[in-house]
């Protein structure tokens, strides 16, 4: 209970701070689970209802220190966030999220949702995004790749980890779903002499760049987004901003 929320007015005086030891203590995903097989058992019609929950849902609640949550899938991939009033995102662990957005079966929302509510969602989902195509395509790996395909795509996953350019990561998230293609004899050639010269960095971003102008592989991207437009759609499940009172 010391990880709950009070959401009266009168009730601030016990409103934990995020940073108490007892607001943060760790609540992990089999006590989650563990509880919604308790309500299946003893409460069926409640989880039923819970169950059949749309997505996009919002609430809030009341906190000492402002914040927002968010929920994103995409497929079977999905993704917790917890950021703070100016929208960096501080978390992604379940066991600390969870204590954060836990409640009473009768806690009610706290009030309207902030002004610029939709724009700090946006950005953690534009966020989301990065991430999960960044996902799909290091799972196109194959051990059939050549060396100079597994240098540049090494050299790729290290630019995508240290940028903070949403519009970079775009880039670089296409690039690497050309350069997993088997190449052409000229590609290859290039991609030899990429490699050979050890090029990292910026440079290597904008050699790729060249090659796939070039050589016209937006051609061969377009046939691979054909291929994949069933692929999963990134959507938001709920979210929920912790409003300072």
């Amino acid at each position: 209970e010391n990880a709950m929320y009070a959401i009266y007015e009168e009730q601030k005086e016990k409103l934990p701070l995020f940073e108490d030891e007892e607001a943060r203590r760790l609540i992990g995903i089999s006590e989650v689970e563990a509880l919604l097989r308790n309500m299946m058992e003893e409460n069926p019609e409640e989880f039923k209802r819970i169950a059949r929950l749309r997505d996009g849902i919002r609430s809030t609640r009341l906190s000492r220190k402002d914040g927002l949550f968010v929920h994103c899938k995409a497929g079977e991939y999905q993704q917790l966030y917890l950021t703070d009033e100016k929208g960096k995102i501080i978390s992604s662990d379940p066991s600390e999220i969870l204590p954060v957005i836990w409640a009473e079966e009768d806690e009610q929302m706290a009030g309207a949702v902030p002004k610029d509510f939709n724009r700090r969602i946006m950005a953690v989902k534009q966020h989301f995004e990065d991430v999960f195509r960044h996902r799909r395509s290091q799972r196109r790996y194959s051990s059939s790749l050549l060396a100079c395909q597994r240098y540049v795509l090494d050299e790729l996953q290290e630019l995508f980890r240290r940028s903070e350019d949403s519009e970079k990561k775009k880039q670089i998230n296409l690039l690497v779903d050309i350069y997993q293609q088997t190449p052409s004899p000229p590609v290859r050639r290039r991609l030899n002499r990429v490699k050979n010269n050890g090029m990292t960095g910026d440079a290597l971003l904008q050699e790729l760049s060249a090659i796939y102008h070039e050589y016209r592989l937006s051609e061969r991207q377009a046939e691979l987004e054909e291929r994949e437009a069933a692929f999963e759609v990134p959507q938001i499940v709920c979210h929920k901003p912790i409003d300072i009172y």
